[in-house]
């Protein structure tokens, strides 16, 4: 598994390193937008990871396509729900959730007193370099193959502002939130792996 310093997005043979950056166009952290539809949530609330805006090649062909407005992508993730699986429908300004495994939460996951809301942190494209499907398939996806209307975007143990996603254990295993994203249909399927 490839150690990321922030948030990697795949898309069309190209990756994007995103990197904090005080006037970034890009979010980690902050509260959820969209209007949540669909499966009834636990006793937490999701909470958003990331939002990418306009100018990666996958938010763009979202927008093209009609899942997203201007606001961008947003991906959020069930952190207090141990071992979330989850999956959406994009639309302008809404989500509908399809899947949450477990459907409840933990109270003290992923560590006693996590926020329920991450802190906001910019981030911008640090580096762009070209990655082909194959590639994304082998270190990210153990060999599942990534679709052509497909993206993926890897989000490695990060600490926006001071704040980790995981405990200690979590953060030493390298704990990985995916984020797999079908430009055609619009939906967002999110998991998380170990190192």
């Amino acid at each position: 598994m490839i150690e990321l310093q922030g948030p990697a997005i795949c898309f069309r043979d190209e990756r994007f390193d995103l990197a904090p950056a005080p006037e970034g166009p890009h979010f980690v952290g902050g509260a959820i937008r969209a209007d949540q539809r669909g499966l009834e949530l636990g006793t937490r609330p999701l909470q958003r990871i990331a939002q990418l805006s306009a100018g990666l090649p996958l938010v763009d062909a979202l927008r093209a396509a009609g899942h997203v407005d201007g606001h961008g992508l947003e991906l959020f993730y069930g952190l207090a729900y141990s071992g979330c699986r989850m999956a959406w429908r994009c639309t302008p300004g809404r989500c509908e959730l399809v899947e949450l495994e477990p459907r409840q939460a933990e109270l003290d996951w992923p560590y006693p007193g996590a926020p329920d809301e991450l802190p906001l942190e910019a981030w911008a494209v640090a580096e762009r370099r070209p990655w082909p499907a194959e590639r994304v398939s082998d270190e990210f996806l153990d060999g599942d193959p990534l679709g052509p209307e497909e993206g993926l975007v890897v989000i490695p143990p990060l600490r926006p502002g001071g704040v980790p996603l995981w405990d200690p254990e979590g953060e030493a295993e390298g704990v990985q939130i995916l984020f797999r994203v079908h430009v055609g249909t619009g939906c967002v399927r999110a998991w998380n792996r170990c190192s």
